[in-house]
């Protein structure tokens, strides 16, 4: 689970991943088909968490972190 706490959900699985908030995380979104948009962090890391997509990158064996993993697919992808 990438719950903060120990929720229902969380108190039912083996691994909790605390997720960081949206406003200490890079993201990216499609709100409506082709228009996208990115979400940058407003405020500095409350707490030692990773949000959940870098510790996605860093399950698969990816070497890159998720802002460097953004960057890249925009720019070989949405600002071509």
């Amino acid at each position: 689970s990438f719950a903060d706490r120990a929720d229902e959900t969380a108190s039912l699985c083996n691994y909790v991943a605390p997720d960081s908030h949206f406003l200490e995380s890079w993201n990216d979104a499609e709100p409506k088909v082709g228009f996208y948009t990115l979400g940058q962090p407003t405020i500095q890391k409350i707490f030692d968490t990773r949000q959940a997509q870098e510790s996605l990158l860093k399950w698969s064996g990816a070497s890159s972190d998720y802002y460097s993993f953004v960057k890249s697919t925009w720019t070989s992808s949405i600002l071509n």
